[in-house]
């Protein structure tokens, strides 16, 4: 079972992507239309009538771009009517029409700003906004090129082929500020006031909840998507919320889901639509209870500073018993509400915790709306796992005053974890101070080490780096380094980066790779991926002569050199003698293979992935290409790239070579369309005439979709995934309980599934589908009083229905939950036999591996009816089981 996937996908989604850029050669005579910003500018006391234009079609701006960036609330004016949002370019440019939202007048002689949107450009914005800046960074702005609209608000933006962010202001105006907007499908762009979402949490007697998680979701969750906490007084404000438009293509609805849960995981949801975000606050409201509060105290009595611990509140009612866990820093109050009146609680410290526990006190959860009950945790203060000594030269001279840094690496068992803290500075007499953390307490011989090395920074030549100080065994902290020496290290090796023409190659970077013992080198048939990076090597970019040097201390004997520039396939592995001083490693050069798509209507972008490999098998080993896309994944011979942020794809940096290329539906086996044998050569861009504005209509449907309770109101948080005719596939969000899915084939059968309900299946014809869900009993399942689970791992329970063909883990209704204390909670994903899979899930260091523990008799398995609900069983594992998967 590949439980890893959900993260990759994940992880694939938030990589970071990269653009190009065309010029336009030959402005079209609507180039007119466009008035640079420094002409207008110049020309301001005249009429407002366009003037001729120049040989240039845009300048950079000669204006004040900090100009109306005031934050502001939606209950005050105090800056220019603004709007941006994310434009995927046709290849001749785009014109706009700007209207006033509401009365539809022109938003005449508005300023538009383009701003090439890169990753960070995109996630930083958006961030912002759910966390409640919403602010494009000054920086940006001040390298846009800007434009001026006419009279009637048309404004032609001629950069072609490339996405980004637009920003449009009428400083003309009294209004507010706004980064957002929405572009209809004639690029109708309506300017409209920027709206603040105000949300409330609180209890059903109106009590706010201070400091509740909230999670926001949207029809884009790939991009505006996260968790913002409720202040003190129950409230959060998502300021400049009608901008989250910016990232939505469709003209359709766009509900943005809210949620938060109760104590027992129960989730409450309220969705909006934010082009209609409304005046007053949306408030979640969780069921009344009782409130506990834990508070963390040393053995004193007084709260214990500067130290973080989480604590951990079980809480047993006539429903079973859950354990909630929640940080505490100093001396604050760790609050829990809504709790069941007359529930017995208990407060002791969690697993992350930097002091030791000394007692915990229990009690019985208050009635809802009396006074909470307060619980102490008494602790002994966190022990000193201080590191002092003295940074000192290779004549034994303090280096006081010295800027330094720290690395710390632990290998335990076959993982390890390292750390460098930089910024660091002696004191007069050389003397630094550090801390281990908590998780580097407890280094047991023979199973783990510690390596510590100290860089000093120098500017008249390579750092300054400290022997490596390596321990094993148990740590006994504090502990007293003495005088730490910092030296120049040894040349390991210089030479010359070089091009396919033996010209030298400027602002190349090298790297140092060896080969551990055992490991076959590459060119004996082993595997690149054995190599592994040099730790404490300190590469240069090479100067204009194409000269690296790279100065570091090694015991390794097989030693490799690799080296990439921009606009050049990344070098072979050289091998090379520590103390080498004339290695040249040659670049080969580099093309690029771009294309675009027109997606067909009512598909994300995201559905979508671009992927490409070498024809050759034995060039895809070693295979990574630069995509200029959101993020990629591999399934070891393709690399695709989804095309989340529009639909242009591509790849840059490739060797010359033949290549295939894919375009694939997101969980479809087969691609929907395919060309091989594409050719890449060195310097040059292939624009290959069957990879540009690839029609895709008519190869997939796209079906709307509504799931709804019984009593018709929307399921939140439900999420729907095809099985038939098609192979894993993702599970696909449906924002309050609407949305869409794209299939390939049909009729072909998709599973449906939300928390709380039981798991359902239907056909697709390709009609609009309306799905009712039942509720799904939840049940408690207890471990035997005797079994002893590792202390280093945790069991998870995996619910799934016995009736389904399909492979465990993915097929109809799978729920997991990790045994706390013994016992988990669980709902059912169907009625009937419901088989109860188990998993020891163990972590050594920073590694986690997942392995099932195996009936001896057969699964183990349940007969749930529609009254299960609340209903305890005892899972009959053995600690052979357990101790079998533990091996």
């Amino acid at each position: 079972m590949n439980r890893a996937l959900p993260l990759v996908l994940v992880l694939a989604l938030i990589a970071a992507a990269a653009f190009w850029l065309l010029q336009d050669p030959d402005p079209s005579p609507d180039d007119r239309l466009t008035v640079p910003v420094a002409e207008r500018e110049a020309d301001a006391a005249k009429d407002r009538a366009a003037p001729e234009l120049g040989d240039e079609p845009s300048v950079e701006p000669a204006v004040d771009s900090s100009a109306g960036r005031t934050e502001v609330d939606s209950s005050a004016a105090a800056g220019p009517l603004s709007a941006a949002t994310v434009l995927d370019w046709p290849a001749d440019g785009v014109e706009l029409s700007l209207v006033l939202a509401g009365t539809g007048e022109p938003a005449a002689d508005a300023l538009v700003r383009y701003i090439p949107c890169n990753d960070s450009v995109l996630r930083g914005w958006l961030f912002g906004l759910i966390h409640g800046d919403g602010k494009l960074p000054g920086g940006e702005l001040a390298e846009a090129k800007s434009y001026r609209a006419d009279g009637s608000g048309r404004v032609r933006v001629p950069d072609p082929d490339q996405a980004a962010l637009v920003q449009v202001e009428l400083a003309e105006l009294c209004g507010y500020e706004l980064l957002g907007g929405l572009f209809e499908p004639d690029l109708r762009v309506e300017l409209d006031v920027p709206r603040s979402l105000e949300v409330r949490v609180e209890d059903g007697l109106g009590s706010t909840i201070g400091n509740q998680e909230v999670a926001c979701d949207g029809p884009w969750s790939q991009v505006a998507w996260g968790w913002v906490r409720t202040d003190s007084s129950g409230a959060l404000r998502l300021r400049n919320a009608n901008t989250l438009l910016a990232a939505v293509y469709s003209p359709g609805p766009a509900p943005f889901e809210l949620s938060t849960n109760t104590w027992d995981q129960q989730r409450v949801t309220e969705v909006v639509d934010l082009r209609a975000v409304p005046d007053e606050p949306v408030v979640l409201v969780l069921p009344a209870g009782g409130e506990v509060q834990v508070k963390v105290v040393g053995t004193d009595g007084n709260p214990i500073p500067e130290s973080s611990n989480q604590v951990a509140l079980e809480v047993i009612d006539g429903a079973g018993s859950r354990v909630l866990r929640e940080h505490v820093f100093g001396d604050n109050v760790v609050r829990f509400s809504g709790l069941p009146p007359g529930a017995k609680v208990s407060a002791r410290l969690g697993m992350f915790a930097d002091s030791e526990l000394v007692s915990g006190d229990e009690g019985l959860v208050p009635a809802a709306g009396s006074e909470p009950l307060l619980l102490l945790v008494t602790v002994e203060p966190p022990p000193d796992r201080g590191l002092r000594g003295r940074l000192v030269d290779a004549e034994g001279e303090p280096l006081g005053g010295t800027s330094y840094s720290f690395r710390s690496v632990l290998r335990m068992g076959g993982g390890s974890s390292s750390s460098t803290a930089g910024g660091r500075k002696t004191d007069s007499e050389g003397r630094f101070e550090e801390e281990l953390g908590s998780h580097l307490t407890g280094v047991k011989d023979g199973e783990s080490s510690l390596r510590l090395t100290f860089t000093v920074e120098r500017e008249d030549g390579p750092d300054w780096v400290s022997e490596a100080l390596a321990f094993t065994g148990e740590l006994e902290l504090p502990m007293e380094l003495g005088d730490v020496t910092c030296a120049a290290p040894p040349l390991l090796v210089a030479g010359r980066v070089l091009d396919p023409g033996g010209e030298p190659v400027e602002g190349a970077r090298v790297g140092v790779s060896f080969l551990p013992p055992g490991a076959a080198a590459p060119s004996q048939g082993g595997s690149s991926y054995e190599l592994r990076h040099l730790e404490g090597q300190s590469s240069k970019q090479t100067g204009a002569d194409g000269r690296f040097a790279v100065h570091a201390a090694t015991t390794e004997a097989r030693l490799y050199l690799s080296a990439a520039a921009e606009g050049y396939s990344p070098s072979e592995e050289v091998p090379f003698q520590a103390g080498a001083t004339d290695v040249e490693v040659s670049l080969a050069g580099a093309g690029s293979l771009m294309g675009s798509l027109r997606f067909p209507e009512g598909t994300e972008p995201s559905s979508w992935t671009a992927g490409i490999q070498p024809l050759l098998e034995a060039d895809r080993e070693s295979f990574s290409p630069d995509t200029i896309t959101g993020g990629w994944s591999s399934d070891g011979t393709w690399w695709d790239s989804n095309l989340d942020r529009g639909p242009n794809f591509g790849w840059n940096d490739l060797a010359s070579g033949l290549y295939n290329v894919r375009i694939k539906l997101e969980g479809v086996s087969d691609p929907v369309r395919q060309w091989d044998q594409l050719l890449v050569v060195a310097g040059e861009v292939n624009r290959d005439a069957r990879l540009q504005e690839v029609e895709l209509d008519g190869l997939v449907t796209t079906v709307p979709l509504e799931v709804v309770d019984p009593k018709g109101a929307p399921v939140p948080g439900a999420r729907v995934k095809a099985v038939g005719n098609q192979d894993w596939a993702a599970w696909t969000t449906l924002p309050g309980g609407l949305g869409s899915l794209a299939v390939i084939e049909l009729p072909t059968e998709v599973l449906f599934q939300a928390e709380g309900f039981l798991s359902k299946s239907a056909t697709l014809d390709g009609s609009a589908l309306r799905i009712v869900l039942e509720p799904a009993p939840k049940v408690t399942l207890r471990l035997p009083a005797e079994l002893e689970v590792p202390s280093d791992s945790a069991l998870i329970a995996h619910f799934q229905a016995v009736a389904q063909p399909e492979t465990p883990w993915f097929g109809l209704g799978s729920y997991e939950a990790e045994f706390e204390d013994g016992q988990c909670q669980i709902f059912a994903p169907s009625l009937g036999q419901v088989s109860v899979d188990l998993v020891l899930m163990t972590t050594v260091g920073f590694n986690r591996t997942m392995v099932g523990l195996d009936w001896p008799e057969g699964p183990f398995v349940l007969d749930l009816a529609a009254g299960s609900d609340g209903a305890s069983f005892e899972v009959p594992v053995t600690q052979v089981m357990v101790d079998a998967a533990a091996e």
